[in-house]
């Protein structure tokens, strides 16, 4: 009996201090009792908000998925205060970019005199090997000789969900060029009505053409080309 006296004491002693001095920060001396008269201490700081950033492929944010968050945050340990690595699951809903914080309530550092932190988790975009994103829309760049930039028809392009559109290009080509494929960029996510979609709104895909120039041109084809431009 002694021993886990000894054990749960501490700890007993420890939330009845939380609660006290979450009833009463104002008087912090108070606690002391009446004969010490109250000290004139300041008042402990608010936890920090806890905050993580994770790393994101264009394809999660594209499907949306599901993630598991480690983070470090204060721990409440009888009486100290430590370091400890904890972890949460988050849902990714398609279409999340860089300007969706993701709170959760109550999840963040530990303290003695106020109530646990939020956690705030700040999402980061990996770079993509074909496609950029801008907002909603997705860009891709479409490699082509020069041959085919004057005399184009059509290209194909796989997209991030593994279809392959054939795109015809009904004009010739300049470096300045864009095509735009309305609703084949990136899922638009909108809180209020995201469970109500069957099917997301889609942002744009905007093609830019990077035309590749031949190093050298015989003589008798740049007389043919002169008669022809």
């Amino acid at each position: 009996m002694i021993s886990f006296l000894g054990i749960i004491l501490p700890y007993l002693i420890q939330l009845k201090v939380k609660s006290n001095l979450v009833s009463n920060q104002k008087n912090i001396g108070s606690l002391f009792g009446d004969s010490f008269g109250g000290l004139n201490c300041k008042h402990p700081e608010m936890p920090l908000i806890a905050e993580v950033e994770i790393d994101l492929t264009l394809e999660e944010l594209f499907f949306g998925c599901k993630k598991n968050v480690e983070y470090v945050k204060d721990t409440l340990q009888f009486s100290s205060v430590l370091k400890m690595k904890t972890s949460i699951e988050v849902e990714i809903k398609p279409g999340y970019g860089t300007k969706n914080h993701l709170v959760f309530k109550g999840k963040g550092n530990d303290s003695y005199y106020y109530p646990t932190s939020d956690l705030i988790i700040h999402i980061k975009e990996k770079p993509h090997a074909y496609f950029r994103r801008l907002e909603n829309d997705l860009y891709f760049t479409h490699h082509l000789k020069l041959v085919d930039a004057i005399c184009p028809e059509q290209i194909e392009i796989k997209t991030i969900d593994k279809r392959v559109l054939s795109i015809p290009i009904e004009r010739i080509v300049s470096s300045k060029f864009q095509k735009r494929i309305k609703g084949e960029g990136m899922p638009i996510y909108q809180e209020e009505t995201y469970s109500q979609q069957t099917e997301l709104t889609k942002g744009d895909l905007i093609i830019d053409f990077e035309i590749e120039f031949p190093k050298f041109i015989p003589e008798n084809v740049k007389q043919v080309l002169n008669s022809v431009l």
